[in-house]
């Protein structure tokens, strides 16, 4: 589950820019850094049922009832 926030946003932005200059092959830039977001455990068993779900090509449990 992730959260939106502007530290997630601004997270995505550093994976974005180290994708494009890998991407232009600027060897030379230096690294961006990136960082490992916290994942709570009570999470867990909530993800696995979802991934799971969407193998199964079923919905997110919060949009079966919907039409």
């Amino acid at each position: 589950m992730d959260f939106t926030s502007m530290e997630t946003a601004n997270e995505a932005g550093r994976r974005a820019a180290a994708g494009v200059l890998t991407a232009a092959g600027a060897s030379e830039a230096p690294e961006v850094r990136t960082f490992r977001g916290y994942e709570a455990p009570e999470f867990a068993v909530l993800k696995r049922e979802d991934r799971e779900r969407r193998r199964r090509g079923l919905p997110h449990v919060l949009d079966a009832g919907r039409r």
